[in-house]
């Protein structure tokens, strides 16, 4: 295992971003976060206050992460919005919203990562982690704007690994679970979801032994009912 990581997370103030963020930094990992509305600001965990859609925010971001963190070496793409009005089809698609959605959920991590590459690259074993959804592969009615910025990250990332080969590109589907994002979409969902911490848990092992999850290429994961990585997908030289 790479230890200490110098690990920085997107939307870290909730849900999956803030176990994450807690997990690894009780693991000893150096650890920071962005949010609109970060929870706390402790010493050991940096936390950055903005929008991301903001391109001078993400900027900022990019000097702030390095000076708090010394380095990075783990890129974690996990801040998403759904669209207002909520789960619209496309003929109530505003131009606003559908353009705040893909700035948050699809612009801002690919400037992120641009923004970041020269640092990654002269890191070992580098990681890029984007969190994903199956609303990427799968057409439900009224995630039109949502399902398009995940199919969009999804195809970014793997032509990301392509592009840099000394950088491990995992894209992760960690399946419906109890956050604030959820309730927001489907409120009146009654099945027993999974919590936030038990995926952060299942997505150690990625962050944690790139010998086990090595390859240059990039990976399709999803996190099973058991809290374990189970394969979907990869491209020739994963593991």
């Amino acid at each position: 295992m790479d230890f200490p990581r110098h690990c920085f997370v997107t939307g870290g103030s909730r849900g999956l971003g803030a176990s994450l963020v807690r997990i690894l930094a009780g693991r000893g990992h150096r650890t920071a976060y962005c949010a609109r509305w970060p929870q706390d600001d402790r010493s050991d965990i940096p936390a950055f206050a903005g929008d991301l859609a903001d391109p001078a925010f993400r900027a900022r971001l990019i000097t702030g992460v390095i000076d708090r963190l010394s380095t990075l070496d783990t890129l974690v793409l996990n801040a998403a919005v759904l669209d207002d009005p909520l789960l619209a089809p496309v003929s109530r698609l505003t131009s606003k919203s559908l353009t705040e959605l893909l700035a948050v959920n699809l612009v801002a991590p690919l400037d992120l990562v641009r923004q970041f590459l020269p640092v990654l690259r002269r890191q070992e074993n580098p990681l890029v982690l984007a969190i994903s959804s199956d609303a990427a592969r799968i057409p439900y009615p009224g995630w039109t704007a949502y399902a398009a910025s995940k199919a969009g990250l999804e195809i970014a990332m793997e032509i990301l690994a392509q592009e840099e080969p000394s950088i491990r590109v995992h894209v992760v589907d960690p399946g419906d679970m109890d956050t604030a994002l959820h309730r927001q979409a489907l409120p009146h969902d009654t099945n027993r979801l999974r919590r936030p911490d038990e995926a952060a848990a299942a997505l150690l092992p990625l962050i944690e032994d790139p010998v086990r999850f090595s390859g240059q290429t990039r990976l399709y994961l999803a996190v099973n009912s058991v809290g374990r990585l189970a394969l979907v997908s990869s491209k020739e030289g994963a593991s």
